[in-house]
């Protein structure tokens, strides 16, 4: 049988040496086909793509969006060096600025001090276009901000050292690229800006400069990352093959898949964002693990004196099944992944699924005719290395009880790690520092108001409409309620508008409602022919008048605050106007909820990786005990590296949430080639347990050390993005894999030693 089989082997390579040139033709014409498929890979652009469809919190909130229209906002900001805003200079500079930024295509209305009314709603703005800015004019604006500045905290610093342009952008769900091509535009305003007035600083924030950012941010990783994960696959297979030529080879194939998988990608229409653009990066790591397990294997061979065929024979039919099994399991790792709540994370399991199939398809096809065209790249300097890491796994033998006993306390200690960890999902802390959408966000909100926006679209009850005095007088509690909770900087609603307006009309008594309908049907009508406090009628007041929009602007809130204050203004509005409730919504409340609920949903996809990737194990070990044992190293660094990250640093975004799924299927690849090495030297070569982790370390010790450093460094380096998901996705599945090789060098032989071993009279520990 085993005579038989082996011809078989040697049959199959035989056959795909004869069809060498048809095979490399078929990758050759896939790749071409996939290289037309990038020109078609666009960028998604709304930061909403991180929303499942039926999230409720985005159901919500395109509802509110249809009733009172969608807009976006970008905030200019205005910062003189040294000195006030407020001078005849820079308010001329400001003038000058909001002129150029109101006239962009698609901007709506563009307000800071200058244009506010001198009467609310609908007065002459404060400066007019052709009023000359001297010093008499200089201090009047400064007397008139000083008495508005509580209520315009979004457009001028505190110390009137800084002023903000906000800018409202009208947005096309069906055409995204509008809204971006605006931002972009205001952008270059402020690029302008900079070289023309070195002095003064200008920063740019707004949630339309998010969406550009995002962008950036995925060209960036995939500019810089890509050619240092190139670099790294590079050194480790120059030093792992010893060969200069098999490299390049490899780096072909390797290419290949890659081409292949994103490729395929922009055929189906998919478009990149922040997560997916990091497919790239993370497959370079995988896929060079399938192909050094065989490449080691038929370089033994060869070794041993094997001819090259004979040697790619033996090595396929000893790695045929770990191999496919460590591809089966990591595939199903991130097809897990398809339990997440964010689209992006779905999209980023099944595009690696794909490319890791391929990247098998080719191991099995096209690398053994490359290897075929180097049969003297025989790694003949390994030899060392690899009785070397015999004489490890002896070590981890003769001490395996303290071995064990610090792994065990290392893991008890990190589920009490695992206990601190806390999410926080903010949009704008995605990006860091190098970002200048981070250092403008930060500068705003430290300076000037919050940008964390969350709104209620209250409804009149039957028979009234939002002007009439009863529903003014019940939304104007809500306001004096949200002013009164901790980190609210600004509430605007329909009362503050109509308030300002007949505040303006004679025999009125200040800061008071107007009681008659008389004076509310003409603030109504006058309301309804302006555009007042930078909102459009429309986004302010529905059509037919039942629902007004009230805004809450929150500052240096985390995602906990966010549903803190989201929850106790429902359940306000529920004991104080059950008529006129409204949920919250907005986008910061999408991403408050959007860890925990994901963190719920990767729950079940971590149990339906961690099921179907046991079985596949006990199924390949044959074994209940192995099997068993099989599972401890795999759990163990899950644990531990959550564990120091909850020590560490306490919060993550919701990338944390998926690592525990994707990387379970990756952290048994050791463990498979490791254990199925063992049980072939058990049952196969007849050895004791001794010998036989010693024999299955010195085989695929090295292999092990390879793989495990090649997918680590893509996770690594995908460490250094400055976007945070990829920065926490990369870092935290480094520390996984790193401490899963050790757990797999270490702990794992230990353990089978200790479960599966004879009698030995040798043990010193």
């Amino acid at each position: 049988m085993k005579a038989n089989h082996g011809k078989r082997r040697r049959g199959y390579v035989e056959r795909l040496i004869s069809y060498r040139v048809t095979i490399l033709a078929i990758v050759l014409a896939a790749v071409c086909l996939c290289a037309f498929g990038l020109t078609r890979l666009g960028f998604a652009i709304d930061n909403r793509i991180y929303f499942d469809p039926s999230n409720a919190e985005r159901l919500a909130l395109e509802a509110v969006e249809r009733d009172h229209g969608r807009y976006a906002n970008a905030v200019l900001v205005i910062a003189p060096q040294s000195g006030s805003i407020l001078t005849p200079a820079n308010l001329e500079l400001l003038r000058e600025a909001g002129n150029r930024v109101a006239t962009q295509k698609d901007v709506v209305r563009a307000v800071s001090i200058l244009t506010q009314p001198t009467t609310l709603p609908d007065g002459p703005p404060l400066l007019d276009e052709d009023t000359k800015i001297d010093a008499s004019t200089s201090k009047r604006i400064e007397a008139v901000v000083e008495e508005r500045q509580p209520d315009i905290p979004q457009l001028i610093s505190k110390d009137n050292s800084a002023a903000a342009i906000v800018a409202l952008i009208r947005v096309d769900a069906e055409k995204p690229d509008l809204q971006v091509a605006a931002a972009r535009a205001i952008d270059d305003i402020r690029a302008e800006f900079s070289q023309k007035y070195p002095n003064v600083d200008f920063y740019l924030t707004g949630d339309a400069i998010l969406d550009s950012t995002f962008i950036e941010a995925i060209l960036r990783d995939l500019i810089s990352l890509v050619p240092f994960q190139v670099g790294a696959t590079v050194v480790l297979l120059l030093l792992s093959l010893q060969s200069a030529l098999l490299t390049a080879a490899l780096l072909l194939l390797l290419g290949s898949v890659v081409v292949i998988t994103m490729g395929a990608a922009g055929l189906a229409g998919l478009e990149l964002n922040g997560v997916t653009g990091a497919t790239p990066v993370i497959l370079m790591g995988l896929s060079i693990a399938t192909s050094i397990h065989l490449i080691f294997a038929w370089q033994r061979e060869r070794r041993e004196g094997r001819d090259c065929d004979q040697a790619l024979g033996n090595a396929m039919r000893l790695n045929v099944f770990p191999i496919t099994l460590a591809a089966a399991t990591t595939v199903v790792s991130f097809l897990c992944m398809n339990f997440s709540d964010a689209p992006p994370f779905r999209e980023l399991g099944n595009l690696v699924a794909f490319g890791l199939f391929v990247n098998w398809l080719l191991a099995f096809t096209a690398l053994p005719v490359l290897i075929r065209y180097f049969p003297h790249a025989v790694g003949s300097g390994r030899s060392g290395v690899e009785t070397g890491m015999a004489g490890f796994g002896e070590f981890t033998i003769r001490y395996r009880r303290p071995i064990i006993a610090v792994s065990v306390l290392a893991a008890a200690l990190s589920v009490w790690g695992i206990t601190k960890l806390e999410f926080d999902d903010r949009f704008a802390h995605y990006f860091d520092e190098s970002f200048d959408f981070r250092v403008s966000t930060d500068f705003y909100e430290r300076e000037f108001s919050g940008l964390t926006v969350l709104q209620f679209s209250l409804p009149a009850v039957r028979h009234e409409t939002v002007w009439s005095h009863a529903y003014l007088t019940k939304i104007d509690r809500f306001e004096t309620w949200l002013r009164g909770q901790p980190n609210v900087t600004r509430v605007e609603g329909l009362p503050d508008l109509v308030r300002g307006a007949a505040q303006a009309m004679p025999g009125h008594e200040a800061g008071m409602l107007p009681r008659t309908g008389k004076v509310l049907d003409q603030i109504s009508s006058r309301m309804r022919e302006d555009i007042s406090g930078g909102a459009t009628p429309h986004l302010l007041v529905t059509k037919d008048n039942e629902r007004s929009l009230l805004t809450a602007t929150l500052r240096a809130v985390s995602s906990s605050d966010i549903r803190a204050f989201a929850e106790a203004a429902e359940t306000w509005l529920k004991i104080e106007l059950p008529d006129n409730f409204a949920p919250a919504v907005g986008v910061p409340l999408i991403s408050a909820y959007m860890s925990e609920r994901n963190a719920n949903a990767m729950v079940a996809g971590t149990l339906a990786a961690l099921i179907i990737v046991s079985l596949m194990m006990f199924f390949m070990l044959d074994s209940l005990k192995l099997g068993f044992v099989s599972l401890v190293p795999n759990l163990v660094p899950m644990t531990l590296a959550l564990g120091f990250w909850g020590i560490a640093f306490g919060q993550a975004s919701f990338a944390v949430t998926v690592v525990s799924a994707i990387t379970y299927g990756l952290v048994v690849d050791g463990t498979i080639h490791i254990l199925s090495k063992y049980r072939y030297a058990r049952e196969t070569l007849k050895l004791p347990v001794r010998e036989a982790v010693m024999q299955g370390m010195s085989t695929v010790g090295l292999a092990v050390l390879a793989t495990s450093l090649a997918v680590a460094s893509g996770f690594a380096i995908m460490s250094f993005s400055g976007f945070l998901v990829n920065y926490e996705l990369g870092l935290l599945s480094c520390m996984i894999l790193i401490a899963a090789l050790l757990a797999d060098l270490l702990f794992l032989p230990a353990l089978v030693f200790s479960i599966d071993r004879d009698a030995d009279p040798l043990d010193i520990v």
